[in-house]
């Protein structure tokens, strides 16, 4: 994957360079995840032009987006597709989810750390929520007709490109027949942008709470860790069997469209000579 460089667009990368398991490559480059648009600069919507974006897709929920706007793209179509709802209140806000806010609205030190996220529950729970499984199955198809009809470049995002941005990439990496260690190797490299938050919050906890179990709820609440997917995957396969039939039974992504999605996305890669 390339890992994209912008004033204050953060997290941004495509998948170009990920091979999969039948030994192609994904060659295309007209699919981008990044977290949100809100502090854009004029430079950073010039590079997005540049690129080719012409649809947005933001997966944050309407008070988020009322909270927190995308400064105006006017050369793409933005579409909000909310991905969770009020039950995964802890994935929706992500970073914004500081020990500031949340301890307005707590009564006490037990309710506090509850209302900190724990992401090996929630990652679970938006992979088997109906309304998730339904707006996760309209933005994947968006991503996919797209880059088959060959439109231009979407850029999907939430508000710190971890968690929902990280479920959608899984996905359109899992349709693409991509090895496991790939799909978690592109979801750490979140943390080379989370570290900042997770370790200031932490901090943040022991001063001003001073609890030590707060803080490191905090801290694993706004990083990627590998159990999350873990989660997210055991949930899957239990019910579903496979991730291509949840793919495919839960999301409502049809096989043609799978096809035509990976005949667009990925090349042979060529043999090397002796």
């Amino acid at each position: 994957m390339a890992i994209l460089f912008f004033k204050k667009i953060k997290n941004i990368r495509d998948f170009s360079g990920i091979h999969t398991r039948s030994g192609k490559v994904i060659h295309n480059r007209r699919v981008l995840r990044s977290d949100s648009l809100n502090k854009a600069t004029e430079k950073d919507l010039e590079h997005l032009r540049r690129l080719g974006v012409n649809l947005i897709l933001d997966l944050r929920t309407a008070q988020e987006a009322e909270e927190k706007p995308n400064v105006p793209v006017p050369f793409a179509e933005v579409l909000s597709i909310p991905v969770v709802d009020s039950m995964t209140a802890g994935i929706t806000r992500e970073s914004g989810a500081t020990i500031h806010s949340l301890s307005k609205n707590a009564d006490n030190r037990a309710d506090l750390r509850s209302k900190v996220p724990d992401l090996t529950e929630l990652y679970p729970k938006v992979a088997m929520d109906r309304n998730s499984q339904i707006r996760f199955g309209e933005a994947v198809r968006k991503v996919m007709e797209w880059a088959v009809d060959e439109k231009g470049t979407v850029l999907f995002h939430c508000t710190a490109g971890k968690d929902r941005t990280g479920i959608l990439a899984l996905i359109l990496l899992e349709i693409l027949d991509v090895p496991r260690s790939a799909i978690y190797h592109d979801y750490m490299l979140t943390n080379l942008y989370a570290n900042h938050d997770s370790r200031k919050y932490y901090i943040l906890a022991l001063l001003f709470k001073f609890d030590r179990k707060l803080a490191r709820r905090a801290y694993y609440a706004l990083r990627c860790e590998r159990r999350y997917l873990d989660a997210f995957y055991a949930a899957v396969e239990k019910k579903y069997g496979s991730v291509l039939d949840f793919i495919r039974n839960a999301l409502g992504i049809p096989d043609d469209l799978i096809a035509r999605f990976r005949e667009v996305m990925l090349k042979n890669v060529p043999a090397t000579h002796v």
